[in-house]
């Protein structure tokens, strides 16, 4: 054997012992990174504040539920204020179910859960930071992209054995040899009802328009493909599978301030509007618009969030309107 292949095959055997070695770390000692949903999350202290076992022990027979699903951008959404508005005529339960730097590839590896419930409808807000754009291709439009349907399929089959953060799983692994504890919760947070996984700061402003300009995030210009890929895979297998549960599921994008928004270029706009015309077209979905529709309003904690401010309500409000519209249907 000459020195080139047995240096390959070297090389090969570390890199299957090191994924070997990820996924039982990830499978078998729960780093708790595998998935921010893992059932081992600490639980932090707060009243409604819950795991994801914990919430889905609870026995939903007896209502008629509807989740909300997303980021921290749907997080800031009321669902109190929401379900005061839905169940004047609806027996219906909203429950929030957003979480903090939430991707539709966590998503999907939590979403047998939340099919177990038998939700009759779920509403799930989308914005341009849960995909990578703008991406570069090479692909001609009239044909189908052959490696990117490879990519989908083998990355919906093994979403949950590959190891989703390899060097967040490693560094967790050095901290905790080290003994570096992770930083504590700020106890200035609060729960709400239905809102499970979500905390609010108890200091909840409405951002002056100095403050805005202050906290202006400039879009960056992605070039993860790999990144790309799978959250884009990830949230065409939510939808597909929610549908094949004969489980209603409805998109809709979330606001950004216009200081956010100016910051993208015309290639991430219309890679983003590319992408919800596929959905659009390949579900058969409505996707409510919400992303411009209060630029002009002062209701923003930053730029890319609502307040959740006791005095701004109208998101809430569009958000009820939105779920009485296709209760109704």
């Amino acid at each position: 054997m000459s020195s080139n292949i047995k240096t390959i095959v070297v090389i090969v055997i570390v890199l299957i012992i090191s994924f070997s070695t990820l996924v039982l770390i990830e499978k078998i000692f729960d780093t708790n990174l595998k998935n921010p949903f893992s059932s081992s999350n600490i639980v932090m202290g707060k009243e409604n504040f819950l795991t994801t076992d914990e919430f889905f022990r609870t026995d939903f027979s007896n209502q008629r539920v509807i989740f909300l699903l997303g980021s921290s951008h749907v997080g800031e959404i009321n669902v109190i204020h929401v379900n005061d508005l839905v169940s004047l005529e609806n027996d219906f339960v909203i429950y929030n179910l957003a979480f903090g730097a939430d991707t539709p590839s966590n998503r999907l590896r939590s979403l047998d859960k939340i099919i177990s419930v038998e939700p009759e409808m779920i509403f799930y807000g989308i914005s341009y930071r849960d995909f990578s754009f703008p991406y570069q291709t090479t692909v001609n439009p009239f044909l189908p992209d052959i490696r990117q349907i490879i990519s989908c399929k083998l990355y919906s089959d093994l979403s949950t054995i590959v190891p989703q953060n390899p060097q967040l799983i490693t560094r967790d692994i050095m901290n905790k040899i080290l003994k570096i504890e992770p930083e504590k919760q700020s106890s200035e947070t609060f729960s709400i009802p239905k809102t499970p996984f979500y905390q609010y700061n108890v200091k909840s402003t409405i951002a002056s328009n100095e403050m805005l300009k202050h906290d202006i995030f400039h879009a960056l210009t992605w070039d993860n493909d790999n990144t790309k890929n799978q959250n884009i895979c990830a949230i065409n297998k939510i939808i597909s599978k929610l549908q094949d549960e004969e489980i209603k599921i409805i998109l809709f994008t979330t606001p950004l301030h216009d200081y956010y928004l100016e910051s993208f270029s015309i290639s991430q706009k219309n890679n983003f509007i590319d992408l919800k015309n596929n959905l659009s077209k390949k579900f058969g979905l409505k996707i409510y618009e919400f992303e411009e529709k209060y630029n002009e309003l002062n209701i923003w904690r930053d730029t890319q969030h609502i307040s959740h401010h006791q005095n701004v309500t109208i998101f809430n409000e569009d958000i009820a309107e939105m779920i009485m519209e296709n209760i109704e249907k």
